[in-house]
């Protein structure tokens, strides 16, 4: 079932100095969404759309099949957001602040509060302006987590957090879409979300160029990058080269999950199976000098090999 559309969606932002355009998502119950791109992607604004924030110039959004513009009280009360720069800053205490959200939403129990605050080591009696970044961004969570939204937002939540607390929220986002919690997330690299996020959007720019499901033990391939030319230097007489180049680069087209790329002298082989295989095939033919380099998941995705290249 569909959770989430996101139809053609177009916002202008800064005087036209930027804009997301064309913007298109189908988003299923109980998945758990990256939403991938630089500093200058449009994952923030596209995230405001979604939650309400801002409205879309162009294109629709709907919650469940309703326009997001038209949704009743009730509706946003399922939609929990957790912007990058949310701070707490009332003279307020964490147990209050909780409060207030059960009595709005009519979601939620102190009992689940007190859970997570456990988890996430805050005393709900401290006020917030005695809290560090990282405690005020845990509030944070635990605020949106515990009225067990149908749809979580986020915007690049590992912000103040060490590795071990972030690693904590994911375990804990995970297990909520097991049970059909449905998130979305921003993040600047694929490496913050490997192995919990199963759909993904690559937004450049402002345009999404590219976007998919994707296996949550997936592993990013390997580069192999050589200079035919040189690589086998110490192996052949010069007059030898070619005809051994030639045997060489066939034996690495025949070799299972493996492309094979060449440009004159520059070989570079996407691989993503058993090392040990090719390094028995480079040890079989004297190979010299070569790169194994790991790529992202944004060049994986988009089969962009310039940084090889140039």
């Amino acid at each position: 079932m569909e959770i989430l559309t996101v139809e053609s969606l177009k916002k202008i932002y800064g005087n036209k100095q930027f804009m997301l355009d064309n913007i298109n998502m189908q988003v299923e119950r109980g998945s758990f969404v990256a939403i991938l791109g630089d500093k200058m992607a449009g994952k923030t604004p596209l995230l405001q759309v979604i939650t309400g924030r801002k409205w879309a110039d162009k294109g629709k959004v709907s919650f469940y099949g309703k326009d997001i513009r038209k949704m009743p009280l009730d509706s946003w009360k399922q939609i929990g957001w957790i912007p990058d720069d949310i701070m707490y800053y009332e003279n307020r205490t964490v147990k209050r602040i909780f409060e207030r959200t059960i009595s709005w939403t009519q979601r939620g129990t102190m009992e689940r509060a007190k859970e997570l605050c456990r988890i996430f080591d805050i005393d709900m009696n401290q006020y917030i302006l005695e809290l560090s970044d990282k405690q005020n961004r845990c509030v944070s969570f635990i605020n949106t987590v515990f009225t067990n939204p149908e749809l979580i937002c986020m915007d690049e939540l590992y912000h103040h957090l060490d590795e071990r607390t972030y690693l904590q929220m994911l375990d804990l986002l995970g297990k909520l879409c097991e049970r059909g919690t449905t998130v979305i997330a921003s993040f600047d690299e694929y490496e913050k979300i490997s192995g919990y996020c199963d759909n993904y959007i690559l937004l450049s720019e402002g345009d999404c160029v590219a976007q998919g499901s994707i296996n949550k033990d997936y592993i990013p391939l390997k580069m192999v990058s050589m200079n035919l030319g040189t690589c086998f230097r110490e192996t052949v007489s010069e007059g030898e080269l070619l005809e051994y180049v030639d045997m060489f680069v066939t034996e690495c087209r025949e070799l299972a999950d493996a492309q094979v790329i060449r440009e004159g002298d520059k070989l570079l082989i996407p691989y993503n199976g058993d090392l040990t295989v090719l390094s028995h095939l480079f040890f079989k033919y004297g190979c010299e000098d070569y790169l194994i380099e790991k790529m992202t998941m944004e060049e994986h995705v988009q089969n962009n090999y310039t940084r090889w290249q140039e």
